[in-house]
């Protein structure tokens, strides 16, 4: 309910272009933290590698992070004005949300 109130009220104030490029940045962003993050993850010890294979390993999860950066930076300006005031928001939310629900106070 409360993610369709959001997309409504999305809809209700910001024009298709606006939220496409709005989509466009989120996905072009999750996807530049997975090409980057593979190659941090690849490198730890403490993690049980068990088969998991990245081709072209190093060399196509940077060149994946790099295109992305690119493709972002090709959106308007005002995407990345709204995409930082959806990042504050999301920020506030999840440290509300992690402060009031934390177990590590009654540990």
């Amino acid at each position: 309910m409360v993610v369709t109130i959001v997309i409504a009220l999305g809809a209700a104030f910001f024009s298709v272009d606006q939220l496409t490029n709005l989509v466009s940045f989120g996905t072009l962003f999750a996807f530049t933290l997975v090409s980057f993050g593979i190659i941090s993850l690849r490198s730890r010890t403490d993690i049980k590698n068990v088969g998991f294979k990245v081709p072209g390993y190093p060399y196509v999860p940077v060149v994946s992070g790099l295109c992305c950066i690119f493709m972002i930076f090709q959106l308007n300006t005002d995407v990345f004005i709204m995409a930082g005031i959806w990042l504050i928001i999301g920020i506030v939310i999840y440290f509300v949300y992690g402060y009031h629900h934390s177990q590590l106070e009654s540990k």
